[in-house]
Parts: C-alpha cells; structure tokens; sequence
C-alpha cells in the first residue's frame, strides 16, 4: 500500500528541466516568431528537399509539424522563419544545440543541486538539499516569489501558498520554496544563456516530468501530490514513463483501462497476480502517483548515439547502400567517440546496432576506435540482419532507420596497462584491414567512398558544382528552346 503521510512527510523534492533554444546565436532572436528549424540535404537543393526538424509552440499551433517539407510548412504558416541547421554527411549536425545544453547544466551546478542529464535538452534535478538548507524556516514564500508559475488543483499560485501550514516540515511547504529556488533558476539561465526553461516541479520523476509538458512554453508548473489523481484522470497509459511499450499494451488490454486514474481503481492484489510482486507493485505505486527513482548525479550522457532514417523510397535495399550509410554513420561515431573520451576520460563497452525492427549487441575491447574497426564490427552485426540470398547484393527487409550507440561506458583507469588497450585495438584493425582486401562488404565500402563520390570534405563540393552545371545547362536548354519556338 502507499503510505501517504511518509510521502508527504519526507519525499524528495524532484525537478524536470527541457530547455527552449531561442538565442540569437543560431536560434530565434525574436520571442513569439513562429519558427522552425530547417534542414536540407546540400546535394538535393535544387529539388527542395529537406524537412523541418523542431517547431517552437508558436508555429505548431499554426499547424506545422516535425518532418514537414519546407513548402508544406510554409503553405500554413506564411510568415514562418527557417533557421537552416548545419549538415555534415548528409545528417543534421547537432553539435550546437549539444554544447548549448551544456551551458544550461552548467548554470543549475552553479546553485549546487543534483543534476541528472536527460538528453541534449533535458535534465532531471533533485533541489532536495537546497530546501534542506533553509533548516526549519517557518517562513512563508512570498506571493510574488513564483512569478507566473502553475499549481495543478489550484486557481492561482496564491490559492495553493495561501493554504500551506508552513510549521509542517515537507510536503506542500517543501514545493513551494522548491518552487521559489527553480524560479530563481530559470531567471538565472535567462540571463546568462538567453535561453528559456520549461520545468515541473513534484516529488517525483514521473509527475514532474508530466508537469514540465503541461503549460509550455517557458512556464513551471508545480504538481502537489494531493492534485495528481485529478491529473492522472487526462494521463493515457502508455504516455506515463515506463510504459510507453509493450508493458504499457498489456496493461491497457488486460485491464480495459486507458488512462492512469482508471489504472489506479486497480488492487495491488489483482495487479500482482497478473503482472508479478515487482512489477505489480510498480504499477500499483506508479498509479497513485509514487515513484522511487533517485536522481543520478550524472552531467553525461550514458550513450552516444548516430542514427539515420531512410522513410518510403529512399529505404536501403542494397548492399551497397547500407554500407555508404554504415560507413558514414561509423565516421561520426569514430568523431564523437573520440571527442568525448578526450573530454570525458571515459571509454565505451558496448556497441548496438540497430535497423529499427532487431537489434545486436557488440562488445568493445580497447580504447581506440578506428571508422574501419567500427565499420567491421556494425556490418558484422548487421549481416545478421539480412536475410537476403547470400552474393545477391540485396538487402533484406529493406533498412528504414539505422542506428548505432554506444554505451556502457568505463572512466578510464591511467594506471592500467594503456599500451595493452592499444594494442589490441591494433591488431584488431589490422586485422580488419586484411579482411577487407578479400571481404565483398568492404569492396562495397571501397566503392562508395571512391566511385560513388561519398559527402566528405573531399568531395562534397565539386559534387555541388557538378550538379549547378547541369542545372545551369537545363535552364539554358529550356531558355532556348521557348526562343526557337
């Protein structure tokens, strides 16, 4: 059973941060324009391909959407702004936006709360120990000290700190200067980085990651616990954390219940009969809003990841086009591995390669990893993929997205053997080399990089110059024939 006293009493004070780029260096300079950011791949524009990659909430109210062509954005919203995003090998390159969030993290350390790094944009943050600080302050936070800040179950910020008990330690109290300390936070990064923050506060992981999303943009809003089963009634099932997959579909369909008020009308008997102690508890707790996972103290990322999805046409149906792509994606690994073991003195352990249905697993050994070791270690696992007949140059079923990430990573030791370490990624590249003078995956290599002109920093503009010549003659050609006739 849940004990609700203990919750209010002593649970943690959690926060959930997703930062809004909207910076003049690189992003939006103009707060309310509708705005979205454009990428297009170099080689193709002159067929206006390319596809918006993030909308900011005043253009999706207008009905743009993620994935748009740039035409069908514009088409419904005519006054849209596209900030183009930096392309390398014919992706995205996100490296910005990665060192922009790093600038924010580095604003919530400076107030000494427990960081946890999300994704390139989010973090969890535990203000536990700040409210802690203030000892046993029977002091009311003050009407104004929350600025525009939501409270869940309540009218106005003012209804909920006016019916606080500030001599109680926790709960309800404890929000409130949570609250106070987030809202001096965000005004923190505001000032410092030009960047706005949409952050929910809670007394858990779960809620206050519901509550970040609930009044975006560049708002808080606090979920007391006494507000959560009001808000878990508009909370879909698989839209909780941790439910979002298969667990989430059984749940729905063994007990007819599509949002988390109904699941909470759920026994924990009935729960754990049908799902097991553990996970019945789980889901009993989660239900009623409780949630034990700490936050980490962790500014890292736990992997690194390079991904490419190939949709309708353009899906990978070759040998030879998966490989440029594994290639391609391997080079950036090879880049980014690199980056932050220098940075990070760290090292990956695993490697999962996947085709967006199957994934495999590949262990790491070493501390160096070369594009080729990498390329022979992802075509590897992704030749088990591939139930085309064997030499047919085919590839079967047909690659939509690919990924590779790497993870598990070990801080590196300076006393161990370091030479071991290269050592045996040397000869593990070495020997990848010799394969690859007799392996038919690697002549595919070998032709993409050198016959099929691959985007790199080689080949990448006379390929573009190539393609404005023949567009400059087809527009000459039709020039003269509309004065011939």
């Amino acid at each position: 059973m849940v004990c609700r006293k203990c919750l209010a009493d002593a649970s943690p004070l959690l926060t959930w941060i997703a930062f809004t780029y909207r910076w003049k260096r690189g992003f939006s300079h103009r707060i309310g324009a509708n705005l979205a950011l454009w990428f297009s791949i170099l080689l193709r524009v002159f067929t206006n391909l390319g596809g918006v990659i993030a909308v900011n909430y005043e253009a999706r109210a207008k009905g743009v959407k993620r994935g748009m062509r740039r035409s069908e954005a514009q088409a419904l919203c005519p006054d849209l702004i596209f900030y183009y995003v930096p392309e390398a090998r014919q992706k995205a390159d996100l490296s910005r936006y990665r060192l922009a969030g790093r600038e924010v993290l580095k604003v919530f350390c400076s107030f000494g709360a427990t960081v946890e790094c999300a994704s390139i944009d989010e973090a969890y943050i535990d203000l536990t120990a700040l409210v802690n600080r203030e000892g046993n302050n029977e002091q009311p936070v003050s009407y104004g000290a929350l600025g525009t800040a939501y409270v869940e179950g309540y009218d106005t910020n003012r209804d909920f700190l006016s019916n606080i008990d500030w001599k109680v330690r926790g709960g309800d109290a404890f929000l409130a200067r949570g609250a106070e300390i987030m809202t001096q936070m965000r005004r923190e990064v505001f000032l410092k980085t030009k960047f706005t923050c949409s952050a929910g506060i809670s007394h858990n992981k779960v809620v206050a990651k519901l509550a970040a999303g609930l009044h975006k943009p560049n708002q808080l809003t606090v979920v007391p616990h006494s507000s959560v089963h009001k808000l878990f009634e508009t909370v879909a099932v698989h839209k909780m954390r941790g439910l979002g997959g298969k667990l989430g579909e059984q749940v729905s369909e063994h007990l007819q219940v599509q949002t988390m008020a109904q699941l909470a009308e759920v026994s924990a008997a009935k729960l754990t009969s049908i799902f097991g102690t553990r996970t019945g508890m789980w889901l009993y707790e989660l239900s009623h809003g409780v949630d034990h996972e700490t936050v980490a103290d962790r500014l890292l990322s736990k992997s690194i990841g390079c991904a490419k999805n190939f949709p309708g046409k353009t899906a990978l149906m070759t040998v030879k086009d998966v490989s440029k792509w594994a290639n391609s994606l391997c080079e950036e690994m090879e880049e980014r591995l690199k980056l932050d073991q220098k940075t990070n003195q760290r090292v990956a352990r695993l490697l999962t390669v996947s085709n967006g249905i199957q994934s495999r697993s590949i262990p790491l050994t070493g501390i160096t990893f070369t594009k080729v070791f990498l390329y022979n270690s992802v075509m590897a696992g992704l030749s088990k993929l591939n139930v085309a007949p064997q030499g047919s140059g085919d590839w079967t079923p047909p690659i939509k997205m690919l990924s590779f990430i790497a993870s598990k990573f070990e801080v590196l030791d300076k006393s161990a053997n370091i030479m071991k370490y290269i050592g045996n990624t040397k000869k593990s590249t070495e020997r990848a080399e010799a394969k690859s003078s007799t392996s038919s995956t690697i002549k595919g290599l070998y032709f993409c990089n050198v016959l099929s002109i691959q985007v790199t920093t080689h080949y990448v503009f006379p390929y573009i110059y190539i393609h404005i010549y023949i567009y400059i003659c087809f527009v000459f050609a039709q020039l003269n024939h509309i004065i011939i006739n």
